[in-house]
């Protein structure tokens, strides 16, 4: 209903019974002839004729409401709008304790009403010119999520929560701004922000803002699972082989005794959400945030890692060459693997199949640069560097969202920390536990770490097992490791610096020097 329409509607049933003695409008305007019955109306009354100018007042915001009630226990139920302070408005009428109000925000026409007492006159008004528009800065979607996850927070520890003047404009403007967006709703009694219906089309996921409602999603289907269980079943929609069964003691959401299975149908998530989407095959998820493009299943890994930890015994069955993998995996990582599964992982896998194609085919014109860009992208690089520091990174915050995945993905992505004057550098150098020169050694020493397993691996794949050096599978390994060692010794002596294991590691120190936002 445009603006006009919501003031006609309010005095049809007057304008109707006054009709006849009204006649023709000598001006020609039946919106004058309503406005002269309103102002007889409004004077008979002992009101202000209507309609007129008001402004907000008394008030930082004021909610627009779409019925003139505001319930005691649900107050942000019916809101249409948040009207900052000074705000210009029509006023077309009256019931009970309510103005109704016509308002142009944004360009979008709204009629609804305003509690009395947050409205001063500013002048009389007529039916013949439209409602001033009124610019509203609205949040982003990232700042309402953030806004409403705090004001939850509080809400739920605070008995009486009552809202300062500062936070309720917040949490009206964060409530507005996901409402007015028609793909989000938001429950007014605990601020809990949750995708719209959508029958008979899947969600699909394309924003870091749309991610974290999704990781919610997950946490409020399954409120007893951990926050390393619910960082390993959604890690475990990229990668789930075998090795990373092996080098995090994490297993996913376990529910009534059995494994759950977000990612395939029936299950209700898998009905709701279009995984292959999310998931594709290439484990290339990207999405744009304030701290770069990153692909998210790198950062999954990375939160997993931290959060559960590398395994404290051997996670049977104890089959094939399974115990070897481990014991081999556990000596390389020292029992840490945070890194081996974001970037010393993609760097060690970069420079041994540079290796491989050197020393092993071989092929004269291959380049480090050329297959670490097809195994390394800088999305990939970023999103190994937050996955590897964000859990740390999120300590450091004064007021940090809480302890659940969803909160630190809140707090790495959607909280400005730009203020702060950080960069990657200051939490790389926490969680790794070297600083200065010592940190450009660490990362190069890591990753050669993992790439001697990783070079025996694909040098055996190349040669198969009749020219591989060994009897055994731990012969074979063993023997491919030592390989590794003379052809990095020979390549750092004889290569040019683009092709040595320090070129890797400056484009992660390259990384690590940037400010976080």
């Amino acid at each position: 209903m445009s603006w006009l329409n919501g003031a006609l509607a309010h005095y049809r049933r007057a304008s109707t019974s006054v009709n006849a003695a009204i006649g023709s409008d000598p001006r020609g305007s039946p919106a004058a002839a309503l406005g002269s019955v309103a102002r007889g109306l409004g004077s008979a009354s002992g009101e202000r004729p209507y309609p007129w100018i008001g402004k907000i007042a008394n008030t930082w915001s004021a909610a627009l409401r779409s019925k003139p009630a505001k319930a005691a226990d649900d107050p942000y139920r019916g809101i249409l709008a948040d009207l900052p302070r000074d705000a210009h408005v029509t006023v077309v009428g009256r019931e009970g304790g309510w103005y109704q109000i016509a308002v142009n925000i944004d360009g979008e026409e709204l009629v609804g009403y305003v509690s009395r007492e947050l409205i001063e006159f500013v002048e009389q008004g007529t039916f013949e010119f439209a409602p001033e528009e009124i610019t509203v800065e609205l949040p982003s979607v990232g700042q309402a999520l953030v806004t409403l996850r705090r004001a939850g927070n509080k809400k739920a520890a605070q008995t009486g929560y009552k809202p300062t003047p500062d936070e309720e404009s917040r949490i009206l403007g964060a409530i507005t701004a996901l409402r007015r967006r028609k793909r989000y709703v938001v429950d007014d009694a605990t601020f809990a922000v949750d995708f719209a219906a959508s029958p008979g089309t899947k969600l699909l996921i394309d924003t870091i803002e749309d991610f974290i409602l999704f990781v919610t999603s997950i946490e409020k289907r399954f409120p007893l699972a951990k926050p390393s269980e619910v960082a390993s079943e959604i890690r475990q929609l990229w990668f789930s082989d075998e090795n990373w069964e092996l080098l995090v003691a994490s297993g996913g959401i376990v529910e009534s005794g059995k494994r759950v299975d977000i990612e395939t149908e029936p299950d209700a998530t898998a009905a709701r959400f279009d995984m292959k989407h999310l998931a594709p095959k290439d484990a290339k998820k990207i999405f744009s945030t304030r701290l770069g493009r990153v692909n998210i299943a790198h950062v999954l890994a990375g939160i997993d890692a931290t959060l559960s930890g590398f395994p404290s015994v051997f996670p049977g069955p104890d089959s094939g060459d399974r115990r070897l993998k481990f014991d081999t995996l556990k000596s390389a990582c020292g029992g840490d693997s945070r890194d081996f599964t974001t970037w010393s992982g993609d760097l060690g896998q970069a420079y041994a199949e540079f290796l491989v194609a050197r020393f092993v085919r071989p092929d004269p014109s291959a380049t480090l640069a050329a297959i670490s860009a097809s195994k390394m992208t800088g999305e990939e690089l970023l999103g190994d560097v937050h996955g590897y520091i964000a859990a740390e990174a999120q300590k450091s915050l004064p007021e940090p969202i809480g302890a659940d995945l969803s909160s630190i993905l809140i707090d790495l992505y959607l909280v400005d920390k730009s203020a702060r004057g950080d960069t990657y550098r200051k939490y790389f150098e926490l969680v790794s536990g070297r600083t200065g020169a010592g940190l450009e050694a660490f990362v190069a020493d890591r990753s050669a770490r993992f790439a001697r397993p990783w070079f025996a691996k694909k040098a055996f794949e190349h040669r198969g097992a009749w020219d591989s050096d060994g009897l055994t599978a731990a012969g074979v390994l063993d023997n491919g490791m030592k390989e590794f060692d003379s052809f990095h010794a020979q390549n750092e002596s004889t290569s040019d610096a683009k092709d040595r294991l320090g070129t890797l590691v400056d484009s992660v120190i390259k990384v690590l020097n940037t400010p976080l936002k």
